[in-house]
């Protein structure tokens, strides 16, 4: 599973593959009583996960996030670190619009189809921090991991548990092959929530 991953992450964002593992995992581990659709909602907002219960109430939405250190493999110059304070922006605008949507008790899926939200409804986002490079680079794999933790604190992140905010890790420096070069991956995930 982890060589699986790390691959993906080589190939490109991840978000959409986590999105559906997560919601998979979801359906299986509560038996069925929570069910996970992806991908769903009219423009404002458009969310990645809509978590139902059997009555097809919402109980909480989710936006994924992946965070890569590079943006592409096959330029080891281009650096995706200066974008994490744009894509969590954009992380916190989108999870502010979802706030907003669980106050008024009503998700609009589609033009036809609404759902009520739960009172108890949750939302959180999951960040998904990537970092690989043709060989161990231990410094620079925890400054990046430690610039995405501060640039969130800035803007109002924190963890879901409410304790810190932290980047827990998957894997650390799992070897691959991709493209004929021999890479280290390292993953590591969040559950955040922003402050509105």
């Amino acid at each position: 599973m982890v060589k699986r991953i790390a691959l993906l992450l080589l190939s490109g964002k991840i978000e959409h593959y986590i999105v559906r593992d997560f919601a998979y995992l979801l359906h299986q581990k509560s038996n069925g009583i929570f069910s996970g659709v992806v991908n769903v909602g009219r423009e404002n907002p458009k969310v990645d996960l809509m978590v139902i219960n059997k009555n097809k109430v919402v109980q909480a939405f989710m936006e994924f996030k992946h965070i890569p250190d590079k943006n592409r493999f096959w330029n080891e110059k281009s650096t995706g670190r200066d974008n994490v304070g744009k894509l969590l922006d954009d992380l916190c605008e989108q999870l502010r619009k979802i706030g907003q949507c669980i106050s008024k008790g009503k998700f609009e899926a589609t033009k036809q189809t609404e759902f009520d939200i739960s009172k108890n409804a949750e939302f959180a986002g999951m960040i998904i921090a990537s970092y690989y490079a043709k060989r161990i680079e231990h410094d620079s794999m925890e400054d990046f991991f430690k610039l995405i933790i501060e640039k969130a604190g800035q803007k109002g992140f924190r963890n879901y548990s409410g304790r810190g905010l932290t980047l827990n890790k998957v894997f650390e420096n799992s070897e691959v092959t991709f493209a004929g070069k021999r890479y280290h991956i390292s993953l590591r995930l969040g559950l955040w929530k922003v402050t509105l």
